[in-house]
């Protein structure tokens, strides 16, 4: 598991068969664990339509973390790995990335990098784990 999950709205438009939604909302989870072994839904609720609006909020607020592993032409010595794992709120640019194309538009977005955590694994790779906004 990838931890707590994404929140997340399920509408149903025009369904072919009407159902008591608050004595269905307990087996909704149930349901979709017992076709796949790969989702779980956990705390669902009713919510009106407001509520969107509080998730896109969410969204752009909410501190994320990163982990890679990065790979340096040179050889990275000690005195550079401690550099980085003292750089605080570093500010970086990012072009909207590919796989959100479809829903965002294509802009340089800035980020910042609140901190990172590097751990080297030999003298050409390591392991990063960012935390940023």
């Amino acid at each position: 598991m990838l931890g707590v999950g994404r929140p997340f709205l399920l509408e149903c438009i025009d369904p072919m068969k009407m159902i008591d939604a608050k004595k269905q909302e307990a087996t909704l989870g149930e349901y979709v664990k017992s076709n796949s072994q790969y989702v779980r839904i956990t705390d669902t609720r009713f919510v009106d339509k407001s509520y969107f609006e509080v998730l896109k909020s969410m969204e752009n607020s909410k501190i994320k973390e990163y982990r890679c592993v990065v790979w340096c032409n040179k050889t990275i010595t000690e005195k550079e790995m401690e550099t980085l794992r003292n750089t605080k709120n570093l500010k970086v640019y990012q072009n909207t990335p590919i796989r959100v194309l479809h829903r965002r538009t294509l802009k340089m977005r800035d980020k910042e990098i609140y901190r990172m955590k590097c751990q080297r694994l030999n003298e050409h790779f390591f392991v990063s784990v960012n935390v940023d906004d």
